[in-house]
């Protein structure tokens, strides 16, 4: 079964436990979804990054905070790559100079409690000197996404769901035999270290930033369904492309708080019921 949180769940219950962060080995998880979809491997179009766009916030809908780790040079080599500096900015990718990434992807998680999002078993990261915790990560905490293809309306760029999730070309979720996988309790031995990472994800960046991922939809949504749609590789369209990046960043500094900074995890799961109060 799918271990999301649920709405019925009270906040003591919840704040006694904590949604690990998710990391999103990106090349793997780009390359396991498009392969699901049998597209050309030598095409351009065989990767998409709004695919990510609709994973990562699939994620923040259920509240997990983000991080997604991709090489630096994936701009140039698939559909949409101009969207990883905007991910970047926001603080959801974190780039590698190197195309291998597994490394950075074990300890990173290690360091901070997460989980991983991978098709891979890692199993040549096993073979490194990797810590105790680093190999517990790679048995315990990474989750094989299940992809299902979808076949979007012709002339659409993305699928609006009753759920408000966007679907490009395929649905994504997770399926954790363990909760533990997903979240910390008092009884994890990284209880703590995942409320630290936790508290510095406050409400009002998480609902920023699904914000600015709607913002990018409708972004790529105008490109294509342009009067006059600009090539791919044009001046004009980059030009649009750079103008919307640092409106976004402008944007996104604009709504993210620092009076939210310094909040317990309970204090914001408090805040969270209060307002679901309210707009009931």
């Amino acid at each position: 079964m799918e271990h999301y949180p649920s709405p019925s769940t009270s906040w003591e219950a919840e704040a006694a436990r904590v949604r690990r962060i998710a990391v999103i080995d990106v090349m793997n998880f780009l390359h396991s979804s498009a392969s699901s979809q049998n597209k050309p491997r030598q095409s351009r179009e065989f990767l998409d990054a709004l695919d990510l766009a609709a994973f990562m916030l699939m994620l923040l809908q259920r509240e997990f905070d983000v991080r997604a780790v991709v090489p630096r040079s994936i701009s140039l080599r698939i559909r949409n790559g101009f969207l990883f500096e905007i991910f970047n900015q926001l603080g959801l990718v974190i780039f590698t100079e190197s195309s291998y990434d597994d490394l950075l992807v074990i300890r990173y998680a290690a360091e901070t409690g997460a989980f991983i999002v991978s098709d891979d078993k890692y199993r040549d990261v096993l073979k490194l000197d990797v810590t105790d915790a680093e190999k517990y990560v790679i048995h315990h905490r990474v989750i094989r996404p299940t992809i299902n293809p979808f076949q979007r309306a012709e002339g659409e760029s993305y699928a609006l769901m009753e759920n408000g999730d966007r679907v490009v070309n395929f649905v994504g979720f997770l399926y954790a035999s363990k909760p533990e996988a997903l979240y910390a309790d008092p009884q994890n031995p990284d209880y703590a270290r995942c409320i630290h990472e936790r508290e510095r994800f406050t409400l009002t960046r998480l609902k920023a930033l699904r914000t600015e991922l709607v913002h990018i939809f409708d972004f790529v949504d105008s490109l294509e369904k342009a009067p006059q749609p600009l090539p791919r590789i044009s001046d004009a369209r980059k030009k649009l492309e750079i103008n919307f990046r640092r409106e976004s960043l402008q944007r996104f500094r604009r709504s993210v708080s620092r009076k939210s900074a310094g909040r317990s995890y309970r204090e914001q799961v408090v805040q969270r019921r209060r307002e679901e109060g309210d707009e009931e």
